[in-house]
């Protein structure tokens, strides 16, 4: 063999394996360099999920353990887990930190696969792939149905087209270190309540859920008292023995985890041993009797009788006791601390409610009515929090057109 052909094959070797090592890398899905969980949390979002909804597809996740971040919604026709199909899909939206679901209408009755990344700060983009993370493995169509729930514009409460249904649902931890699930009663006679580390957003996995106890009709809240380790824990209220389960986010399961603590046990102090004393006897001295002296007896003296006055009696005045009355600017800054910004809307509205129709001052239920409306804006309702929002605008200008423009946004 010449050393030309020798030096041209090398080269054709060289060629070809670089050619296979790019094409295997290509075909292989992306995947995180420390695949554990405390690292996949920080940089990507957990738990994907897609639902069908009448007309939209649903998409619900656990957010990315990281502040001052975005999401980026890819959609494709085909699996995003690779980088050149995460560039090739189509970009939805990308949302703010605190979401952590999204509807997509789609145009056509396609088949959809969704993908979820991290944006940060300063504008850069977090492109890892994660199978079981961040982009979902099974395809989803717009055939099935699931019923949303409509918005009212006057006082009507928000209800459920499917009325056995639960809605409200919230969960947190108690001073006692036991877990309080809460929500607002439907039209079932009773309901089971299930426990899971992982969001219970499909009907697998509510099958591997843990389950607590029943409840009958017109209960609304219930204590989970058995928690033994430490954890994030997602909870579902579901009709009872329901054929057709239909899942909804913070209707009738948690989308917020409830971050569980185990309290640690006191040390046991050690007691200290007893040492008993030996018993002193004490010593009998024999004292010697002494004589007494006769003693002498002096005739009493003859003593003046004192007549003294009867005291004039005073008349007692009963204080009548003072009625307390209601701090009702003290009672609005407790519930404000104690529940809007604690997160916890659904109590933060029926307390708020209380001391709108209470006798407040004008003043104070103005600004009930400004947070009750932002209650509601948390909450994604953002019709009835306008509502509020222009009742309050009598004493609070600023502030209430503020937050009117950010629910008209929502809105349109």
């Amino acid at each position: 063999m010449s050393m030309k052909k020798l030096v041209f094959s090398l080269f054709f070797y060289w060629i070809m394996s670089n050619v296979l090592l790019f094409s295997a890398w290509v075909d292989t899905p992306d995947k995180p360099a420390d695949s554990s969980e405390k690292d996949l949390g920080y940089r990507i979002v957990k738990s994907l999920n897609a639902q069908n909804s009448k007309g939209k597809i649903l998409l619900t996740w656990q957010k990315a353990n990281k502040e001052k971040i975005q999401y980026k919604i890819y959609r494709s026709n085909s699996i995003i887990d690779k980088s050149p199909k995460l560039e090739s899909a189509t970009l939805l939206t990308t949302l703010p930190e605190d979401k952590n679901s999204y509807f997509d209408s789609g145009t056509e009755e396609e088949i959809y696969y969704y993908a979820i990344t991290v944006l940060d700060n300063e504008g850069n983009e977090d492109k890892l792939l994660a199978e079981g993370y961040n982009f979902t493995m099974a395809p989803i169509t717009q055939s099935e149905v699931i019923e949303e729930m409509p918005v009212t514009m006057e006082g009507e409460e928000t209800k459920n087209t499917n009325t056995e249904i639960v809605s409200f649902i919230s969960a947190y931890q108690l001073e006692d270190n036991n877990v309080s699930i809460e929500w607002e009663d439907a039209t079932a006679d009773s309901y089971a309540v299930y426990r899971n580390t992982q969001m219970i957003s499909s009907n697998d996995i509510l099958k591997s859920s843990t389950f607590l106890d029943s409840v009958l009709k017109g209960v609304e809240n219930y204590k989970d008292v058995e928690i033994k380790e430490s954890n994030n824990y997602y909870y579902a209220v579901i009709k009872k023995n329901a054929e057709n389960i239909l899942l909804i986010p913070d209707s009738n399961y948690t989308t917020i985890p409830v971050i569980y603590e185990k309290p640690k046990p006191e040390p046991i102090k050690a007691e200290k041993p007893i040492v008993k004393k030996p018993e002193i006897k004490p010593e009998i001295k024999i004292e010697p009797k002494k004589i007494e002296k006769p003693k002498i007896v002096k005739k009493p003296e003859s003593k003046k009788v004192i007549i003294k006055p009867e005291p004039v009696k005073k008349k007692v005045t009963i204080k009548k006791k003072k009625v307390q009355r209601i701090n009702y600017s003290l009672w609005l800054e407790n519930s404000i601390k104690k529940y809007y910004l604690k997160k916890r809307y659904l109590r933060s509205i029926k307390e708020l409610n209380k001391i709108v129709y209470s006798k407040a001052p004008k003043k104070v239920k103005l600004k009930a009515k400004l947070f009750l409306g932002r209650s509601y804006y948390e909450r994604q309702d953002y019709r009835r929090a306008l509502k509020y929002f222009s009742q309050s605008k009598e004493i609070y200008h600023m502030e209430s057109d503020f937050w009117i423009n950010k629910a008209l946004k929502k809105i349109r």
